[in-house]
């Protein structure tokens, strides 16, 4: 299989850490995230993937204590990546980029333009990634623990289907699990930092404060140059979302708690004062 010589963006971070919001923004300046893909601007294709893999060592995404070990141990990531290896192949980037000819046509080649995917279960399943794609470009966005905690909690207590959906979270039917998940998928995202990774770090709440420079902050890392109309894509975001919960009298116990983190103490010193 002939390579996209155009490395890959993965996102990683948290669920409801403000993924889906980047990956809007930054396809508003050239990034495709995938021709099929979910509400929350995920590739279906990838998303499979992450998903098989998950399964592979019999582990869910809310699963803290399999995912704090999961994909650490090399041979066991090559052995993951043997397993899928097959399945990444010209079908599995003709349905990705939405090209059901891609590669049969004489002088047919890969878009040369910005690419990527981004799944929460990317904090995880990263090592493989990179196995299969070494020279990615890797943004790790983190938001504060209440907020996510807080959003997340909602999600999960909200849904109609309530146990029979297929991504029932037992863990995260009250806000002290979601506390505990958001520190899980933290600190593996924050464990690639000088590993030799290509990672770029943003904390969801400076792009809300700073979009602009954020956003051109990201686009250099990308080496992405076209940036006109950025003012325009800076107006999709809601700056009311960043500390959104921080007054809500019925939460004041949980944010007492979220504060009281290590984790977000050492991220979010001035909030936990």
């Amino acid at each position: 299989m002939k390579e996209n010589p155009v490395p890959p963006v993965i996102i990683i971070g948290m669920h409801r850490s403000g993924t889906s919001l980047l990956t809007r923004l930054l396809e508003k300046i050239g990034v495709f995230w995938g021709c099929v893909k979910d509400d929350s601007n995920e590739s279906i294709c990838f998303q499979l993937l992450n998903e098989q893999m998950l399964k592979l060592e019999n582990c869910k995404w809310d699963d803290a204590q399999r995912l704090g070990s999961l994909f650490t141990d090399q041979s066991r990531c090559r052995r993951a990546a043997r397993k899928v290896e097959a399945v990444v192949d010209d079908n599995f980037f003709r349905l990705y980029w939405g090209q059901p000819s891609f590669g049969q046509e004489k002088g047919s080649a890969y878009p040369a333009l910005a690419w990527g995917f981004k799944d929460p279960r990317n904090t995880f399943t990263l090592p493989f990634w990179l196995e299969r794609f070494p020279k990615a470009k890797v943004i790790h966005v983190i938001r504060n623990a209440v907020d996510v905690s807080v959003s997340l909690w909602r999600r999960e207590t909200s849904r109609p289907e309530g146990r029979s959906h297929h991504h029932y979270s037992a863990r995260c039917q009250d806000l002290a699990g979601c506390l505990s998940l958001w520190g899980c998928y933290v600190k593996r995202g924050l464990s690639y930092a000088g590993s030799g990774v290509d990672l770029h770090q943003l904390i969801y709440e400076d792009l809300l404060a700073r979009p602009e420079e954020s956003l051109l902050s990201v686009a250099g890392y990308l080496g992405i140059s076209e940036t006109d109309g950025i003012d325009e894509v800076c107006s999709m975001i809601d700056r009311s979302r960043s500390y959104c919960n921080q007054d809500d009298p019925s939460l004041s116990d949980f944010i007492r708690q979220a504060k009281n983190d290590p984790l977000m103490i050492e991220l979010y010193p001035e909030e936990c004062r």
